[in-house]
């Protein structure tokens, strides 16, 4: 997860900008993936309201993937 300053955005923004315009509270957002635009991410999941449904799971490790992926309805 890296933020971009020229642009600023990092990979994920668009997931949470999603679901601040979705009112239902049982959809949820899951990125996985660790770096230095986590904490921008997490303070935009604030910033919009959805924090409490966004899930970051950090790195996993690459045999890993295919799992989350499996758990994801949109990727």
């Amino acid at each position: 997860l890296v933020y971009s300053p020229r642009l600023d955005i990092c990979y994920g923004w668009d997931l949470i900008r999603a679901l601040s315009r979705i009112p239902d509270p049982a959809v949820r957002g899951l990125i996985v993936g660790d770096g230095p635009g986590r904490p921008w991410l997490q303070e935009l999941a604030r910033e919009q309201g959805v924090a409490d449904r966004v899930v970051f799971c950090g790195r996993i490790p690459y045999e890993h993937v295919p799992t989350y992926l499996r758990v994801m309805d949109i990727a």
